[in-house]
Parts: C-alpha cells; sequence; structure tokens
C-alpha cells in the first residue's frame, strides 16, 4: 500500500492509557539473533521509537472496532482486514492486557531524518526526562493507516505515534537492575516485524 491519499490517515488520541515499555527517549529496534529489542541509532535497520499501551477490555474493544472501520472505509469491503499491526494480549499480574503498539521510524523510506514524538506535561511543556518506564500513564495521540505486513500476508492498520501527554511517570532508580538488554519482546512471533517491514512513504 504505497499509495497513500490524505484521507487513509486518521488522527486519533486517547486519553488516560497505561504505557508499557516506552521507548521514547532514545532509538530502539529487534534484534533477531537476540530475540531482544535494543537501543540503536539512527543509523540502525528499523530504528524507532515506539511504545505500547494498554487500555481496559471496553475501550480496547472499541479501539479495535474503530481501526477496522478505518480500514473497511479505505479499503472497501471486500479487502480483509487481518490485524491491528502491534497490537497483542498478555497476562500480567493474573489480568488480561490488551496491548496496543504505536511507534515512528527513525528515517521514511527515502533515508529522510523524522522527529522524535512529542512528550509533554499537562501544561504543554516538553517532558526533559523521557525515560519514563511502564506503568507510566498519560494521553497518547497516534496516526493510523492503512498497511501490509509482508511476513504474515496481514493487512491492517498500523499506528504512528505522534505526542504524549504524561501524566503520571516512572522513572527507575538506582536499585533497578533491569536493562534493556534483559528484554524480550513479548510480542507475539508473527507480529515482531510489523512495523519494521513498512517501507512506503509517509507523506507527513
Amino acid at each position: 500500500m504505497s499509495d497513500f491519499a490524505k484521507e487513509d490517515f486518521k488522527d486519533l488520541k486517547i486519553s488516560n492509557v497505561e504505557f508499557v515499555y516506552p521507548h521514547v527517549d532514545h532509538l530502539v529496534h529487534y534484534k533477531p539473533s537476540e530475540n531482544k529489542t535494543v537501543e540503536c541509532d539512527e543509523h540502525a535497520h528499523n530504528a524507532n521509537w515506539e511504545t505500547s499501551f494498554t487500555l481496559e477490555e471496553s475501550r480496547a474493544k472499541k479501539l479495535y472496532a474503530l481501526a477496522e472501520k478505518h480500514f473497511k472505509d479505505r479499503c472497501g469491503k471486500k479487502e480483509p482486514f487481518g490485524a491491528i499491526h502491534g497490537y497483542n494480549e498478555a497476562m500480567y499480574n493474573d489480568q488480561l492486557q490488551m496491548r496496543f503498539k504505536a511507534a515512528v521510524k527513525a528515517k521514511t523510506a527515502k533515508g529522510k531524518l523524522n522527529n522524535p514524538p512529542v512528550v509533554v506535561n499537562p501544561d504543554g511543556q516538553p517532558v526533559e526526562n523521557r525515560n519514563f518506564w511502564s506503568g507510566s500513564t498519560g494521553d497518547i495521540t497516534f496516526t493510523m493507516f492503512p498497511a501490509d505486513n509482508p511476513k504474515t500476508g496481514k493487512k491492517g492498520i498500523s499506528f504512528i505515534l505522534k505526542k504524549i501527554v504524561l501524566h503520571n511517570a516512572v522513572y527507575p532508580s538506582d536499585d533497578d537492575v533491569e536493562q534493556l538488554d534483559d528484554y524480550e519482546n513479548p510480542t507475539d512471533v508473527q507480529d515482531k516485524q510489523d512495523y519494521h517491514d513498512l517501507d512506503d512513504e509517509i507523506p507527513f
């Protein structure tokens, strides 16, 4: 899906989400040989800023339905809707988490550097320490657009991360020993490359 129209892109803001594995203070990419997401620079293959976020079941289902509707509106009812790329479900503290992922690449398909996503406080001022952790809460704005996943063959919707309004930040302390390199991507294997294989030129 490389021939995009303005109407293919729909901005959406969701308030009061919980962020999961946010990486907006530095670029990361998935390293298949280690089955890990690791820090990288803008020259690394598939480098991007990203965050997952979780919603309670009722709002998660509503978002999923909105994404599917946008896909059908833009691609027609005969085009099968495969998935929201980057969506997965995981058990956390014996509860089901419905997670969505939004990301923005370090570079466009033509090699132009993208700006990192905006991260501000509720007063609209830039957040100096963008290294907040899972469990932080706030508002998220992203753009959803129809996209194919060549790895899985699924057609669906991807989310481009645009802005985070950070309300309650959780930061690491000196006693925290978990490192990014210790983090194994919890996303299903079929979804690990969803964002990274979309090389279409985004017209903004």
